[in-house]
């Protein structure tokens, strides 16, 4: 099973992206990959391909870690890219207001799965949601994006499974942790290629 940790965003805000991406489609050029709205997300952690027992072992710890945070608003920023926007590989938008309680619950995840021996994607952490990756393409902004205006409520955290397909990666949810309560929730997140 492939799996990755995220945070749920509000179908407002994966329709303010959309308009966002449309916009950003006639300033790019050369091959980019485009997420789908349906597979839009703040991921955590990328896992990899997990055993069924490392699924369970993953339950127990975000279970115990989660229930010591509450509910929190999120505002998100503007356009940034991996490198950057001159060189960009992966494009992305930011997260303002929200982004340091985002970063201490990574953190205490991370602690809780380096003390259980489970081995993660360590590098530097930015809260953001992934909009494109670029292969061999750039960008060029002839009139500014509008950022997006949407407010999200970060409620829970969700363990993914990512299953890939010939028509891109298909995302569901293997569980979802709700911040500050002790019980934990399966549900489907709408399916989409990209």
């Amino acid at each position: 099973m492939r799996c990755f940790s995220a945070i749920p965003i509000s179908e407002t805000t994966r329709d303010e992206i959309a308009r966002v991406i449309q916009a950003l489609r006639e300033a790019v050029s050369g091959k980019v990959s485009w997420v789908v709205p349906a597979n839009l997300h703040i991921t955590l952690h990328f896992f990899g391909e997990i055993s069924e027992a490392m699924v369970t072992r993953l339950q127990d710890i975000f279970q115990d870690t989660l229930t010591g945070f509450s509910p929190f608003f999120i505002q998100y920023s503007g356009l940034g890219a991996f490198p950057d926007l001159k060189h960009p590989r992966v494009l992305w938008i930011g997260v303002s207001s929200g982004a340091s309680e985002i970063v201490e619950i990574k953190k205490s995840l991370d602690r809780s799965l380096r003390k259980s021996g489970i081995t993660f994607d360590e590098k530097e952490y930015h809260p953001h949601i992934t909009i494109a990756r670029f292969h061999r393409a750039h960008i060029l902004l002839k009139n500014p994006i509008s950022p997006i205006s949407t407010k999200d409520t970060v409620e829970e955290v969700n363990l993914m499974e990512s299953r890939l397909k010939p028509t891109g990666a298909e995302y569901s949810v293997v569980k979802a942790f709700p911040l500050g309560i002790s019980e934990s929730i399966e549900r489907k997140l709408p399916q989409g290629g990209g």
